[in-house]
């Protein structure tokens, strides 16, 4: 398994540009998607991500519970 520490080597293995920062990059998902490899080994990655979804209407799991949100999706993950 490849395992990621930092958002430069991260950034590499996605074919995406370096981040302007070391510590934060901010990046639109449909123009990252094309750059992804088509095959992957099994990957960690030790970052945290915060992820925003504009105009999304539905339900959410989070743990054992179902939330319904209409004005968009806020989601936090740790490494």
């Amino acid at each position: 398994m490849k395992t990621f520490n930092d958002l430069i080597s991260y950034n590499k293995y996605l074919n995406l540009s370096l981040p302007h920062h070391p510590l934060m990059d901010s990046r639109v998902c449909k123009q990252a998607i094309p750059n992804f490899p088509q095959v992957s080994d099994e990957i960690q990655v030790n970052l945290f991500k915060i992820s925003l979804k504009k105009n999304f209407n539905g339900d959410i799991n989070y743990g054992n519970n179902k939330y319904y949100t209409e004005n968009g999706l806020m989601l936090f993950s740790k490494p």
